[in-house]
């Protein structure tokens, strides 16, 4: 009987190295995968002169709109933009005569030059840098995706006639529309009278390969569709507006 005794003890005593091993074999990984994951919090100790260099060729290279949306996907991005006072106020403040923005005093900094910037940047295009006229219509500002930036309607067209050009089909109807009617459609009027062409005969049918297409009145909701993503919207004569369903 006792050498039973002793086997026994034997066996438990192997199968608590067997349990300790195994322990120590599933822990090991853990603790590589969580130093890993502790890296993406150190971006905000970078020094300020490192995050000055970084932002400002990501302001001047891409845009406002761009520094804008990494702020939005990034919390230590948004963090070092919008802090108080941030390293990229050097390069930011030149942008408040730009955008109009009155950048706050040095002595009270309630607000961030990014937070003050954020507010005005919308109303401004940042191809052009025009202002959005008073009474425009919806969609004449609008961030085009590819590049996140700020751009006016006209300056969308020239992106759509580039993009046509390259071999983009978008489907509408080719007819005259009044120089009123351009005007009322939100398309600034330098840009109508130098990169439209207008004829003296109203309605009438015709193909023009130009930068932009001319439409009646019964197709300016189709323009804008195809420029601003609206399908509302519809201009009658005189500048009013009416919405459709």
């Amino acid at each position: 009987m006792p050498p039973k005794k002793a086997a026994s003890a034997d066996s438990a005593a192997s199968a608590a190295k067997g349990k300790a091993k195994a322990k120590a074999t599933t822990t090991a990984p853990k603790s590589r995968t969580s130093k890993s994951k502790k890296t993406p919090a150190n971006l905000p100790q970078l020094p300020s002169n490192v995050w000055a260099i970084v932002l400002q060729h990501v302001t001047r290279q891409f845009g406002l709109g761009q520094l804008f949306t990494c702020a939005t996907v990034c919390k230590a991005w948004h963090a070092v933009i919008y802090s108080n006072p941030s390293p990229l106020d050097h390069a930011l403040l030149p942008l408040c005569a730009t955008y109009h923005a009155k950048p706050p005093a040095a002595r009270t900094k309630s607000k961030s030059i990014a937070s003050v910037l954020l507010a005005q940047y919308p109303k401004f295009c940042e191809v052009c840098h025009e202002k959005a006229p008073p009474n425009h219509p919806a969609g004449y500002m609008k961030r085009w995706p590819a590049t996140n930036q700020m751009m006016c309607l006209a300056c969308r067209v020239k992106k759509l006639s580039a993009a046509r050009h390259k071999g983009t089909p978008i489907k509408h109807s080719h007819a005259d529309m009044p120089r009123s009617e351009v005007v009322a459609l939100g398309i600034p009027k330098k840009y109508a009278e130098t990169k439209m062409k207008f004829k003296r005969k109203a309605n009438t049918s015709w193909i023009h390969r130009g930068p932009m297409y001319l439409y009646k009145i019964s197709d300016v909701s189709r323009v804008l569709y195809a420029l601003t993503g609206k399908t509302e919207t519809v201009y009658t004569h005189g500048g009013a507006m009416s919405t459709e369903e």
